[in-house]
């Protein structure tokens, strides 16, 4: 009985007929080979055991064809899980570098070419290049032309040599020379694909696709009426102090928002004598709920102090819990409702919003409460078709002084998720 000896590393090896014998770390391990033969005139398996020795894993003492395809079966063995276990750490050290790298996706540093072959190929639903120079100029193409803010929230292995990115990017024309009355933005949400050349151990694609569309292919018609539905949007957001949000995904019709906690001073808006609130501006309850917190930010307040104005201004619905209310946002000087100026009068309260996951349907024109419940049924339809779990009610936002068109004007409906994950 002879001793074979292998590399030190975990395998598995099968007989000719396919019995496995596992094998731990050793330098000298004994291997038996079963030969089993049928014997026709007797109806009977005759088995035998032979044991093989070899000096090294390259070792040329071959005694024969079968024990040959046997010890190549053993080499090939040993190769797929020791390629496994280096792939998996080398995965795991990509997925660090990009979590690093891509923080400077549009910054002057940049990224980190070492990590791409010369022939990575991009692909998203608009563009398509075919080299790293290509890749760099469509960076250099965004950052010159707009103003991109890029997020990444997550990176995920998700295949042998596949890594997927999961990001938010948003971009403005902050030169666009009409600004001051419209000023074109662009948001998406989406994944990046990204696969690994096994030789070089480098990226050699890269594949955007976007959450607002089903058809992902290059110049898709879906991708281009996104992009020119966003172009089109006229709506005018004031350059104000507004909650703290990501933007986790943008899907056709609406997005779906984290925002993290603020302070509001919130005013009652009394029911009609026909039991509706009125939510448009002028309305008899929203005129004094305003009043009251216009008052309450102008200096009417236990400091005396005038505060900077903010956006949106929110409203409650009747079907949410507690009676309807209007809501101004707190400038967030004050991160405890303990250090913010208090109210004078009985009918403004402060509290703090805990923030959370909301989707939101953006709109224009001016704000009716007919207007407002039809949007926010229209959302709950579309989060009702997407799966989502969500609470009863909706959040009114509106951003914009009477003054403003209806057709500048930025209205939201918030209804508030439960249970999203990204």
């Amino acid at each position: 009985m002879a001793n074979l000896i292998l590399s030190t590393v975990n395998f598995s090896c099968y007989d000719e007929h396919a019995h496995q014998v596992s094998f731990s770390q050793s330098k000298s391990i004994r291997a038996p080979l079963r030969n089993t033969a049928y014997n026709s005139n007797r109806g009977q398996n005759m088995t035998s055991l032979k044991y093989f020795r070899y000096e090294s894993p390259f070792s040329r003492k071959l005694v024969s064809s079968k024990k040959q395809n046997i010890y190549s079966h053993l080499v090939r063995s040993v190769s797929r899980q020791a390629n496994t276990i280096e792939n998996e750490g080398q995965m795991k050290e990509l997925a660090e570098f990009l979590k690093e790298d891509l923080q400077h996706l549009f910054d002057d540093q940049g990224i980190d070419v070492s990590k791409y072959d010369e022939k990575v190929t991009f692909e998203d639903p608009l563009t398509r290049y075919d080299s790293i120079q290509g890749y760099l100029f469509n960076i250099q193409f965004l950052r010159r032309i707009f103003e991109p803010d890029f997020v990444l929230h997550s990176v995920k292995q998700t295949g042998p040599l596949e890594l997927t990115t999961r990001w938010t990017m948003g971009m403005k024309l902050g030169w666009f020379p009409l600004k001051q009355w419209y000023m074109p933005q662009f948001l998406f949400t989406g994944t990046s694909i990204m696969g690994v050349n096994p030789e070089t151990g480098r990226f050699n694609s890269h594949r955007d696709t976007w959450d607002s569309i089903q058809d992902q292919e290059y110049l898709s018609q879906e991708g281009v009426i996104d992009l020119i539905k966003q172009l089109v949007q006229l709506y005018k957001t004031p350059d104000l102090q507004t909650p703290d949000f990501k933007v986790m995904k943008r899907l056709r019709s609406f997005e779906v928002r984290t925002y993290e906690p603020f302070i509001v001073a919130e005013a009652p808006m009394p029911v009609s004598s026909r039991g509706v609130e009125s939510t448009t501006p002028g309305g008899p309850s929203s005129k004094s709920a305003f009043q009251s917190l216009a008052a309450y930010i102008f200096g009417q307040n236990s400091k005396s102090e005038k505060m900077s104005m903010t956006t949106p201004v929110f409203t409650t619905s009747s079907s949410t819990e507690g009676a309807p209310t209007m809501q101004f946002v707190v400038p967030s000087n004050s991160a405890r409702v303990a250090d913010c100026p208090f109210p004078l009068g009985s009918e403004v309260k402060l509290q703090k919003d805990p923030g959370g996951e909301f989707a939101v349907l953006k709109f224009p024109g001016e704000v009716t409460t007919e207007l407002a419940e039809k949007k926010a049924g229209e959302l709950r339809l579309l989060l009702k078709n997407c799966g989502y779990e969500c609470t009863p009610g909706y959040r009114l936002a509106r951003y914009n002084d009477p003054s403003t068109p209806g057709f500048f004007r930025r209205n939201e409906v918030f209804i508030e998720l439960l249970n999203f994950e990204l």
